[in-house]
């Protein structure tokens, strides 16, 4: 009986571990964790598609943080457990977007996800309006890159020309939430941002070299910037 009796429960521990069961909210709650984070990904790597919707990488990363703690609690499941069910689902949104007939699917795929995640991340992570040193950052390393492109490719070039209109936008906004909208005010803020480019530029060539601002989450960075000037 004592010989069997352990067999049997050999025999169970062999076995894997029932898949969880999560509530229909719980459920939803990690599939709105998967779409954000395709979506933020997307953004970080500066993809078209994901370019549409708002800033996800910070709010984002935040939502995850507060439903995984919330998971946590609910079902007793340990943080691995957690982590497992989201790239799940990730692999899952993944795999039915690649399966799409067309781009058009695709996107009306990804809308219909964000449709339903938004009002839970505006809910859970409200946005923040951006602040003047917020502007005044980006409109720096923006410039630098403006400069940056210019001097490897001309100032005439597309990129050049692009980065330059994106680092007046900011500027331009910089200029107004820090001074008001009055012209005259122009050169306070133009010299606060050059201020700005020479602290970001020592700070990259103490890293060494301008090109550390692209590394660890530069690319971040910049996206964040982009949004900020559009």
């Amino acid at each position: 009986m004592m010989i069997s009796t352990i067999f049997m429960l050999a025999q169970a521990a062999a076995q894997p571990a029932p898949a969880p069961q999560y509530t229909e909210i719980q459920a939803r709650n990690i599939s709105c964790v998967a779409t954000l984070g395709i979506v933020a990904d997307e953004q970080r790597r500066g993809k078209a598609p994901s370019l549409r919707f708002p800033n996800m990488m910070d709010r984002g990363k935040k939502y995850a943080g507060n439903i995984g703690l919330k998971l946590m609690e609910e079902t007793g499941q340990n943080r691995a457990a957690i982590a497992a069910a989201i790239k799940a689902n990730v692999e899952a949104q993944t795999a039915e977007s690649t399966k799409a007939a067309s781009s058009l699917e695709r996107r009306s795929m990804m809308d219909r996800r964000m449709a339903m995640c938004m009002p839970l991340l505006d809910a859970e992570v409200p946005p923040v309006d951006p602040t003047p040193d917020d502007y005044r950052f980006c409109a720096a390393i923006i410039g630098i890159a403006a400069d940056e492109i210019a001097g490897r490719e001309g100032k005439g070039s597309m990129n050049a020309k692009m980065m330059q209109g994106l680092s007046a936008q900011l500027s331009e906004k910089y200029q107004a939430a820090q001074y008001g909208d009055d012209i005259k005010n122009d050169k306070l803020a133009q010299a606060d941002i050059a201020k700005e480019k020479q602290t970001q530029i020592a700070l990259a060539k103490s890293g060494g070299g301008l090109e550390a601002l692209a590394e660890k989450q530069g690319e971040e960075k910049y996206q964040r910037c982009i949004f900020l000037g559009e």
